[in-house]
C-alpha cells in the first residue's frame, strides 16, 4: 500500500510537474512572443533613429558647406573692402600732396590785375561779326575768357560784353 500511495504520490507530483512545465512553456512562449514584438519594434526604432540622424548629418554637413561658402564670401568682401580702403588713402595722399602744390602756388601766384575793360568796344570785342549766329558763338567765347569765376576775369568787363552784345543782338536780330 505504501508503494501504491507513493506511486499516487508520485503521479500526483508528476501530473503537477507537467502542469507546471505546460504553463511554463506557454508563459515562455509568451513571453518570448512579447520579447520578439519588442525586438520588432526595436529594430523599427533603431532604423527610424538612424534615419532621423542620418538626415541630421546631412543637414549639419550642408550647414558646414553654407557656412563655409558664406565665410568665403565674407572674406572676399573683406578683401575688396581693404583694397578700396587702400585705395582711398592713396587718393586722399594725392589729393592731399595737390592740394600742398595748389597752395604753395598759390602762395607764390601775383595777385591778379584788375583791368578796367568799360573802355572796350564792340569794334574789339565782336570784330568780325556780321550774323546772329556768330554773335551768339563770340558771346558765349567771351563770357568763357572774362567770367569772374576765371583767374583774370572781370565782373565790368562781363557787364561791358552784356552791352555790347544786348545792342548788337537788336541790330541783327
Amino acid at each position: 500500500m505504501f508503494d501504491l500511495e507513493f506511486d499516487m504520490a508520485d503521479e500526483n507530483e508528476l501530473a503537477d510537474i507537467k502542469e507546471w512545465f505546460f504553463r511554463e512553456n506557454i508563459r515562455l512562449t509568451e513571453e518570448r512572443e512579447r520579447l520578439e514584438e519588442d525586438k520588432r519594434k526595436f529594430e523599427l526604432e533603431k532604423r527610424r533613429m538612424t534615419d532621423l540622424l542620418n538626415k541630421k548629418i546631412s543637414i549639419a554637413k550642408l550647414k558646414i558647406v553654407q557656412l563655409d561658402e558664406g565665410n568665403k564670401l565674407v572674406t572676399k568682401k573683406l578683401e575688396a573692402i581693404q583694397e578700396e580702403y587702400v585705395r582711398l588713402v592713396n587718393e586722399q595722399k594725392k589729393l592731399e600732396q595737390e592740394k600742398e602744390t595748389f597752395e604753395k602756388i598759390k602762395k607764390y601766384r601775383r595777385p591778379p590785375v584788375q583791368n578796367n575793360y568799360t573802355y572796350i568796344g564792340s569794334d574789339l570785342l565782336f570784330k568780325g561779326v556780321d550774323n546772329e549766329i556768330a554773335l551768339k558763338k563770340r558771346y558765349r567765347e567771351l563770357l568763357k575768357i572774362f567770367h569772374p569765376d576765371n583767374m583774370g576775369g572781370d565782373t565790368s568787363a562781363i557787364q561791358s560784353i552784356n552791352r555790347e552784345y544786348d545792342a548788337l543782338k537788336k541790330m541783327y536780330g
